[in-house]
């Protein structure tokens, strides 16, 4: 799956569980990433929002940065931000 497609299927599925988000393809450094977002700066999201989006990415084998799996733990450390940058497995 390209960059762009994974972007697109990782929108659609957040859209599905009902989170709002904005969902970003970028690239930086010749990294591809993807980059999800609270849809307004003073918006934060749940804890069941933010279990749905790693969980998400998690099923899409996408990590943290440097390939930094996505796990329960990660959860709880990271709570209370407002954006996500996943990236893609290296080919």
């Amino acid at each position: 799956m390209t960059h762009q497609e994974m972007t697109k299927h990782i929108r659609t599925r957040i859209k599905k569980a009902g989170v709002k988000a904005r969902v970003i393809a970028a690239t930086s450094c010749g990294s591809q990433y993807i980059k999800v977002v609270t849809p307004s700066y003073e918006a934060r999201w749940t804890e069941e929002e933010t279990f749905q989006i790693l969980l998400i990415a998690e099923a899409n084998r996408l990590t943290l940065v440097r390939g930094m799996p996505i796990d329960r733990f990660t959860q709880n450390v990271l709570a209370g931000k407002t954006q996500w940058d996943f990236y893609m497995p290296v080919a």
